[in-house]
């Protein structure tokens, strides 16, 4: 329902819907950091929060630091990664693919974007 409006944003990578949103956006933003910097992303974001709730996080979801998160994040490379590869590959001339490979890139990206702007990383 969401991806047939006329302007969305989705954020993840929730593979059941991507054959969904893929054919109908306009740009797709790749975070496709190395899973060392997403394990110290999740540790560092554990430190900082302590057991308090995100602002930016849903109701009910609390910041979760499980040995199950964390194989899940060191397996992505493998185990998840491909799929998401695979999927991106179908995106044609309709989208902008944008891939980000570092926290640095995502300044990068998002400073002096106006909205509906995008801009490709060299």
């Amino acid at each position: 329902e969401l991806a047939s409006r006329d302007r969305w944003i989705m954020d993840g990578n929730y593979g059941a819907s991507l054959s969904i949103r893929l054919p109908r956006c306009d740009a797709v933003v790749f975070f496709d950091f190395p899973r060392l910097e997403c394990l110290w992303g999740v540790i560092k974001r554990r430190l900082t929060t302590g057991r308090r709730v995100r602002a930016d996080m849903g109701e009910g979801c609390k910041e979760q630091l499980t040995l199950e998160f964390v194989r899940w994040i060191l397996n992505y490379p493998r185990a998840s990664r491909p799929r998401i590869v695979e999927a991106l590959a179908t995106v044609g001339r309709h989208a902008e693919l944008i891939r980000v490979v570092s926290r640095g890139d995502v300044a990068n990206v998002l400073i002096g974007c106006d909205v509906g702007e995008t801009r490709s990383l060299a």
